[in-house]
């Protein structure tokens, strides 16, 4: 898609990511590379952007996406706005900003190997009538919500523990990155659903971080127990009740979800025998 959508550099950039993961270079202790990434990340979308408008101007923009990201790990909080009041919204990117100078100043001081290297992102969205939205609302669009999102380029970085060992990144420098990486992200989570009892996390992606039980020094994402309290009691339960009705024999069913709804693990779910293979980690 770069190349005939005219997006020039933009494939060159998880090219270079993969590069660097191979390497074990971590850049981003770097001020070049991080500032140089985090303009990059700003150049990009306004170029497809203006590609999009000038050509298909297509609304999903499936064609002229920055083809860089899917190279990276995002962490998203969506944070109430009880317009006019813009409160929360201040206070969403006040997070994220504080977040940030405690990294920098890691870093000046020697003590730190972690930053973002890409632009903190955030956008407006509804709340939904959809039954799995974690910002659910019975008349859509009543609530307005201020998406805001950190990602960060994926070279050497995890948010699974096995995942580091397997691809043996649980070492030394490699570990302290990891650490520090999984700790800014949770420190983002925590002070984003801090603002409002409202906040709700986007569910694809990055959330419900906490110490890993391999190494508490290590957070996890997609702790059960976390997951587990994203969506209030009786939106489980009237969530259980249509899965019940409309997929009786599990077809759409898989570990993700019977964590999310707190439902009964295999093979007990609706007193159906279902595939154990979409229930394994």
């Amino acid at each position: 898609r770069a190349g005939e959508r005219g997006l020039g550099g933009a494939a060159v950039v998880p090219v270079l990511d993969e590069f660097l993961d191979y390497m074990d270079l971590n850049y981003r202790k770097w001020d070049i590379a991080a500032r140089g990434l985090v303009k990059i990340s700003c150049e990009l979308p306004k170029l497809a952007w203006r590609l999009n408008e000038k050509a298909e101007n297509d609304a999903y923009w499936v064609s002229s996406i920055p083809v860089s990201m899917p190279a990276s790990h995002w962490i998203v909080q969506m944070v109430p706005v009880d317009a006019p009041s813009t409160t929360n919204i201040f206070k969403a990117v006040k997070v994220a900003y504080d977040r940030f100078l405690l990294a920098e100043q890691h870093i000046k001081k020697g003590q730190g190997i972690y930053r973002p290297d890409v632009a903190l992102e955030a956008r407006f969205v509804w709340s939904s009538d959809s039954y799995f939205a974690p910002i659910f609302s019975e008349k859509r669009h009543s609530q307005l919500y201020f998406a805001v999102e950190q990602p960060t380029m994926s070279s050497n970085l995890y948010v699974s523990h096995q995942h580091m060992v397997d691809s043996d990144d649980h070492e030394d420098g490699d570990l302290q990155l990891n650490r520090e990486f999984t700790r800014y992200f949770a420190d983002l989570e925590r002070g984003w659903m801090g603002i409002d009892p409202r906040s709700k996390p986007h569910l694809a992606k990055c959330f419900g971080l906490a110490p890993s039980a391999r190494d508490p020094e290590f957070y996890e994402a997609f702790n059960p127990q976390l997951v587990g309290q994203v969506l209030s009691p009786d939106r489980k339960a009237k969530i259980a009740a249509k899965l019940k009705e409309k997929d009786p024999n599990g077809v759409f069913m898989n570990k993700f979800v019977t964590t999310l709804l707190e439902l009964p693990p295999y093979p007990k779910l609706f007193g159906k025998a279902l595939d154990q293979k979409r229930f394994q980690t």
